[in-house]
């Protein structure tokens, strides 16, 4: 993006810059085996995590814009892997609610249990998991991603209010609400406002308040939230 508004040629080699670092992911932390990015360069040389996938990490639009960057076809691998493990996960319940973290081996996904990783909240829609719909909103027209995001929408437009913590059947696990939460719905909402009109505005109305929570988090969410929207999701 850099490199597109400012150009390359100045002090600093944007592109340059931006496609060292693509090599290096691919160096470091490309999984020949399933053909997605590890959770870290460390899970290489560990067996436990070496096919963990936290899924807020399978980010398509990225992977797209890479691939076309650098003509490396494993970007394109990324990218179509990503997709598939995303629809594969949606389908498996009636939320369309996906989990935390996933185990990935060629073409299998395995669940993990409670405290896999991080938390005992590996296997539910969580607080890594809960950033998805936002991720899948980026400046895309692709249909199968809208999809993913319209069955998480359709289960949320039926709540009376988005909790933190769910179960992927779609049992909320606490009874308060975090902006971390909201505001990744708010944006998918927004992009397919067609057909949730009033869901959208009602969220936007929430995005809009003028009132931060303190947590690093959650606020920082709302503010990718209101500059995606104020931006329509450039």
């Amino acid at each position: 993006m850099a490199d597109q508004k400012w150009g390359s040629t100045g002090n600093f080699n944007y592109k340059k810059i931006a496609t060292n670092i693509l090599s290096d992911l691919l160096k470091h932390n490309y999984n020949d085996e399933n053909e997605l990015l590890r959770v870290g360069n460390w899970a290489k040389n560990d067996e436990k995590y070496n096919n963990l996938i936290r899924t807020s990490d399978l980010i398509p639009s990225y992977f797209k814009k890479f691939y076309e960057v650098t003509n490396d076809k494993r970007w394109q691998k990324i990218y179509l892997k990503s997709i598939k493990v995303l629809k594969n996960l949606s389908g498996e319940n009636k939320t369309g609610l996906i989990p935390d973290f996933v185990f990935i081996t060629h073409n299998n996904i395995s669940s993990v249990s409670p405290n896999t990783f991080e938390s005992a909240n590996d296997d539910k829609y969580a607080w890594n998991a809960n950033r998805v719909p936002l991720r899948l909103a980026f400046n895309t027209s692709n249909k199968e991603l809208k999809n993913i995001n319209k069955k998480m929408l359709i289960f949320f437009n039926q709540q009376k209010s988005i909790k933190t913590v769910y179960s992927l059947d779609g049992h909320s696990a606490n009874n308060y609400s975090s902006m971390a939460f909201t505001a990744p719905i708010a944006v998918a909402a927004y992009q397919q406002k067609s057909e949730f009109k009033n869901f959208s505005n009602a969220l936007l109305e929430q995005v809009d308040s003028n009132d931060l929570s303190n947590s690093y988090y959650a606020d920082t969410l709302k503010v990718l939230a209101a500059l995606m929207i104020k931006n329509d999701l450039k």
